[in-house]
């Protein structure tokens, strides 16, 4: 069946609705309503799950379609996820644009026999049972995890310090960290390629054994490039902070922006909305700081900048570890050097 990941179709929960415009943020002003849903009106929600398997693009501007998609032609604009406006196109019918802006997401009530043209509306349903990313095996790190604990055996870090831990941007600053961060005791622990997940398996090990004072995380990059959601990147991140609240109460979480990049530009809306959703967490929480360390990372045309990437156009160079310096050390030092080397 070629369209089998065409979409998601939530048939009981209500509608989530893009926030400020964005996808996968779900709303809780939707005049669905359960009753409703479990009767003959089905909502149709792309928001959660718009052409992962198939590598399209859930933006109005990608001219990619739903057939270029599902025989593996790739995305003409370079995206993850095809065209929603594509699924009128693909079953032969013209959507009238509050048809066609509830496929996308948005508030519109429309019953799906009448939004989703026949033919592929039961293969809707089928993609419901795969929606969630699929997170690779955090397993795949375990080397890079007893490598850490070997050399805490070594060398055992100190306890009440701050742990940073993240990707592949994270590993990458450990070699000026305790400069960029000085005076504070920082144990650095990013190992490249992880993602939210990873360091939620991997918790015990890398955070929760050193009772750290501060905790500094950078992820959600690879999440989104994987194709998650950001309420998917969001729910991860929840459980790491839950996590750390259950044995360490007091400890201090500060969240790090996913950064533009070159090469993942094309994500950029999807990372802006797990930067705003993250925002959020921090305002509500006083034992949460999130540092934006993406917007000073974008140039005056609103673009990544180019100077502070290396050759892969994804990981920085010394210019955009200063930037994070920059961005970082005022909150971070400012907030935790009371506490270096005395009571948490």
């Amino acid at each position: 069946m070629p369209f089998a990941m065409v979409s998601f179709l939530t048939p009981f929960g209500g509608c989530p609705v893009p926030r400020a415009g964005l996808m996968g943020v779900p709303c809780s002003h939707c005049p669905a309503r359960l009753a409703q849903q479990a009767s003959r009106t089905r909502w149709v929600s792309l928001a959660r799950s718009p052409l992962r398997a198939l590598g399209g693009c859930p933006l109005p501007s990608c001219p990619a379609d739903l057939a270029q998609h599902a025989v593996g032609v790739p995305c003409p604009a370079g995206r993850r996820h095809c065209s929603l406006a594509a699924m009128g196109r693909l079953g032969g019918t013209e959507l009238s644009p509050g048809k066609e802006a509830h496929l996308r997401g948005t508030r519109t009530p429309v019953p799906m026999e009448e939004a989703v043209p026949k033919g592929i509306a039961a293969v809707l349903v089928l993609s419901a049972l795969t929606a969630a990313a699929e997170y690779p095996d955090p397993e795949r790190f375990r080397g890079a995890i007893d490598a850490f604990l070997a050399a805490d055996a070594q060398t055992p870090p100190p306890r009440g310090a701050i742990v940073a831990t993240g990707s592949s941007s994270m590993r990458g600053w450990h070699g000026r960290i305790a400069e960029d961060l000085a005076p504070l005791t920082v144990i650095p622990r990013g190992f490249g390629g992880s993602n939210m997940n990873d360091v939620r398996h991997f918790l015990d090990e890398l955070v929760l054994r050193h009772a750290p004072r501060a905790v500094l995380l950078y992820e959600g990059d690879n999440d989104t490039a994987a194709g998650a959601t950001p309420a998917e990147i969001l729910e991860h991140f929840d459980a790491i902070t839950e996590g750390i609240r259950e044995v360490l109460p007091e400890t201090r979480i500060y969240i790090l922006a996913v950064k533009p990049s070159i090469s993942r530009w094309h994500l950029w809306e999807s990372m802006s909305a797990t930067n705003a959703m993250l925002a959020d967490r921090a305002d509500a929480d006083a034992r949460l700081a999130f540092i934006d360390i993406a917007t000073p990372m974008l140039g005056a045309d609103g673009e990544p900048r180019p100077e502070i990437f290396v050759a892969d156009n994804l990981h920085m160079n010394g210019a955009g570890y200063d930037i994070w310096r920059d961005a970082v050390r005022p909150v971070l030092v400012g907030a935790e050097k009371a506490f270096e080397g005395g009571d948490r």
